[in-house]
């Protein structure tokens, strides 16, 4: 394989090989998103046993670039990089169409500190820790948990993703650690409770409501004219984490002004809507 081909004399005790941006080449899992290896630059490479590395002759092949090259910067999430990181592969991401798509690393304090684009349903990420040399902390402390996320390009929504370790240790973020995951796409990722205003509003008959859940709760929206008596019930169940719509239809009821209560075990929020006929 030409990915590498650099390290073909000894390509049979490495376990992993990575360069200064956190790209890495993982033979055992047929898995590589660096570009070629160049004259000058810096690897590391991570054996089972001592080797000798003797360098091939130089390979003759067409210019290549890694997956997200070249893409808009708006487009893409870069973490601070530093100068310690540790290697997640995603083996298998399942559950979403996956165009335009990447994932991307949070520490427990919503920082980002990884991200890869995802190339054949497989996304390989550099993770970066904390540079003990700067008294800011810009990347995870070792122990430190951190989670994963999906972000969809074209519309810059995060989905939350579930997963199982094939090796490592999982999101728990350690120098020069690597781990394989299996992970599957699960509800949108939102970051709090939220109501949104009523559209249209003023309305004529129907309006619509959005709103969202960052975990899974019960919840009820109702709504109440200006006396406080309850008019209709549009919400009362449980819901997972996620964004939602609710519709009401006021076909049946008198014009005037009304209010729409959210209620959850942590939130109370109400909206004015006002129904004109």
């Amino acid at each position: 394989d030409n990915d590498y081909y650099v390290l073909s004399s000894i390509i049979n005790n490495v376990v992993i090989a990575k360069d200064g941006v956190g790209d890495f080449l993982w033979p055992r899992y047929n898995f590589s998103n660096m570009v070629p290896w160049r004259p000058g630059q810096g690897y590391q490479i991570n054996v089972n046993e001592d080797v000798v590395l003797n360098y091939p002759e130089p390979l003759e092949r067409e210019a290549s670039i890694t997956p997200g090259d070249n893409l808009d910067d708006n487009l893409r999430l870069y973490p601070h990089r530093t100068n310690v990181n540790m290697s997640i592969l995603l083996y298998s991401i399942n559950g979403r169409m996956l165009d335009n798509c990447r994932i991307v690393a949070f520490s427990g304090k919503d920082r980002l500190v990884g991200s890869g684009i995802i190339n054949n349903g497989v996304c390989g990420l550099a993770v970066w820790g904390d540079d003990i040399s700067t008294e800011e902390v810009d990347g995870l402390l070792e122990g430190e948990a951190f989670e994963i996320r999906l972000i969809d390009d074209s519309s810059g929504e995060q989905y939350r993703l579930s997963h199982s370790i094939l090796e490592g240790d999982g999101l728990t973020y350690k120098t020069d650690d690597f781990t394989v995951l299996n992970a599957t796409v699960g509800s949108l990722y939102v970051s709090d409770y939220q109501l949104l205003a009523a559209y249209p509003n003023p309305f004529n008959a129907v309006t619509r409501l959005s709103y969202q859940l960052p975990t899974a709760t019960q919840v009820s929206i109702n709504v109440y004219d200006l006396s406080g008596r309850l008019v209709d019930e549009l919400v009362n169940c449980e819901k997972q984490a996620g964004k939602y719509d609710v519709f009401w239809n006021g076909e049946n009821i008198v014009s005037g002004i009304y209010f729409v209560r959210m209620k959850t075990e942590h939130y109370n929020e109400i909206r004015k809507v006002t129904l004109i006929k």
